[in-house]
């Protein structure tokens, strides 16, 4: 079609990652696979425009699910200025939580650009979409840092270039419910997640 790319694959890794819903504290426990939404927020920190947005269609698991297991504080709140002279209250608060972190995931994400009826002009077109995600992504740079889940989980890519039958899989099988794509409310006061209930298969989720 026109209005869409080619598809793409990106090779992805970290030393440690964290894709759990951030509303289910105190405890956090990983999923055993990068979510859709993370390899939506992953992607866009490489290459973004409103123009187009990202259709992931399959996910390769290179390593089996590895856990480890952090007590983690979380401290709400600011102190006052120390050279303050108000009143005002000095106080602050912490969360203890568990978090289950996976230990060196990889993974292989297939991908392709779907233009954006509503935000692109007519000077915007696939082929030139292409072009530019094709050249930051061969010199391997981003808008921002990626990470996995949480921004202290640095992560890194590289354009694979193999043929796609030559991706060797971890022996992984599950089925999973994930989210699927962030809604905010329209109070803004919190978020709530479209789900899909996905199939891993030998390693391999597939995402229509």
């Amino acid at each position: 079609m026109a209005n869409e790319s080619k598809s793409y694959l990106l090779k992805a890794w970290s030393e440690m990652a964290c894709f759990s819903d951030l509303l289910k504290k105190p405890d956090q426990y990983s999923y055993p696979i990068i979510p859709p939404t993370a390899i939506d927020g992953f992607l866009k920190s490489i290459f973004y425009k409103q123009e187009f947005y990202y259709k992931i269609e399959k996910v390769f698991m290179l390593n089996r699910p590895e856990y480890c297991q952090f007590t983690v504080n979380y401290v709400k709140g600011t102190f006052s200025n120390v050279f303050d002279s108000s009143d005002k209250k000095r106080s602050f608060s912490t969360d203890i939580c568990v978090i289950n972190f996976l230990i060196n995931p990889q993974y292989i994400f297939k991908f392709k650009l779907i233009m954006n009826d509503e935000k692109a002009d007519s000077n915007d077109n696939i082929v030139k979409l292409q072009n530019m995600i094709e050249r930051t992504l061969l010199k391997g740079r981003s808008f921002s840092t990626p990470y996995f889940g949480m921004r202290e989980n640095v992560a890194y890519y590289e354009l694979y270039e193999e043929e796609e039958n030559k991706i060797k899989t971890c022996n992984y099988n599950d089925v999973l419910v994930l989210p699927l794509k962030r809604n905010c409310t329209k109070n803004n006061k919190y978020i709530e997640y479209e789900k899909i209930k996905a199939k891993i298969i030998n390693g391999v989720m597939e995402l229509n």
